[in-house]
C-alpha cells in the first residue's frame, strides 16, 4: 500500500521519492515527510497499518522506514507496486487541504498533536503538553498548528 501512496504524493509534487536514500538534506526532508504524510494519511483512511512510536521529530515508524528503503532499492518493485489503487477509504481531497505547502516544523508539531490527542481531554491541555514536548518551538507555533488542524478535516481526529 505504500508505493501507490508515494506515487500519489509524487504526482502532487509533495515529495521527490528519488532522493529518499540520499545522504543529503533533500533525502532527509523526503524521509521525514514520508513519515509525517503516512501518519496523517492513516488518520484520513489510508490503510497502511504502520505502527508509530514517539521520536524526537514526532511519530516514527521503523517498519515504514524499512519499506521505503526497500522500494528505493528496488525500483522495478516500486514501479509495479505503485500501479495499485489507493484505498477508497482514503480521503484524497482532504489530505492535501490539510498538509500541502506545510513546512517540516509544522508537520512535526501537527503529527505530534494528532498522536497525543487521545491522551487529553481538552485542546488547551493538548497544546500545553505538545508545547512542552516540542520546547524548541515557541508555544504560539504549537497553538497555531492546533488551530490549523481544528479548521481542517483532521479536526475529527483531534476531537476538540
Amino acid at each position: 500500500m505504500l508505493a501507490p501512496f508515494i506515487k500519489w504524493l509524487e504526482e502532487r509534487d509533495m515529495i521527490n521519492f528519488a532522493s529518499v536514500a540520499d545522504d543529503t538534506d533533500e533525502g532527509m526532508d523526503t524521509r521525514l515527510r514520508i513519515q509525517k504524510y503516512v501518519f496523517a494519511a492513516q488518520h484520513l483512511g489510508l490503510g497502511t497499518g504502520y505502527e508509530y512510536g514517539e521520536y524526537r521529530a514526532g511519530p516514527y515508524s521503523q517498519d515504514l522506514t524499512q519499506e521505503y528503503y526497500r522500494l528505493a532499492d528496488h525500483p522495478v518493485s516500486y514501479e509495479a507496486e505503485s500501479g495499485e489503487a489507493i484505498s477508497e477509504q482514503f480521503k484524497q481531497d482532504d489530505f492535501p487541504n490539510t498538509v500541502a505547502d506545510r513546512n517540516d516544523q509544522w508537520l512535526e508539531v501537527a503529527t505530534t498533536l494528532i498522536d497525543m490527542s487521545p491522551q487529553h481531554k481538552s485542546a488547551e491541555s493538548l497544546a500545553d503538553h505538545v508545547a512542552w514536548i516540542k520546547s524548541s518551538y515557541p508555544k504560539e507555533h504549537t497553538e497555531k498548528v492546533l488551530a490549523d488542524l481544528r479548521r481542517s478535516p483532521m479536526r475529527k481526529v483531534i476531537g476538540y
